[in-house]
């Protein structure tokens, strides 16, 4: 069974060994490298897992990459959808997020 857990903003991340790892906030530089280390790692684990592809995306949207952030949430959409927990324990579907999440930047969209 797999546990859901929120990382900024209401995306999620997955698995509960990663989850207590990965859910820090990226204040500086050298956090947002080791999250996105960590990341990437989790993203290898779960080749279709949208979980680690939205958080990336939203370290990635923090961080200036929005290119990099929207093929992400692309990825998302091409994969199945997934149902997901947010902190608040909202259910929402791992489509529902990212397609939220190109409409908020709609440059993005258009890429």
């Amino acid at each position: 069974m797999r546990y859901w857990l929120a990382l900024a903003a209401g995306v999620v991340v997955a698995s509960a060994a990663s989850a207590q790892t990965s859910t820090i906030y990226a204040r500086s530089s050298g956090e947002a490298a080791r999250t996105e280390r960590l990341l990437l790692l989790q993203r290898g684990d779960e080749p279709t897992g949208a979980s680690a592809r939205l958080n990336l995306a939203n370290l990635y949207m923090q961080t200036g990459r929005r290119v990099q952030a929207a093929d992400l949430y692309r990825e998302v959409l091409s994969n199945d959808n997934q149902l997901m927990r947010t902190q608040t324990g909202e259910l929402v579907w791992s489509h529902q997020l990212a397609r939220r999440e190109l409409h908020r930047a709609p440059a993005l969209a258009l890429r």
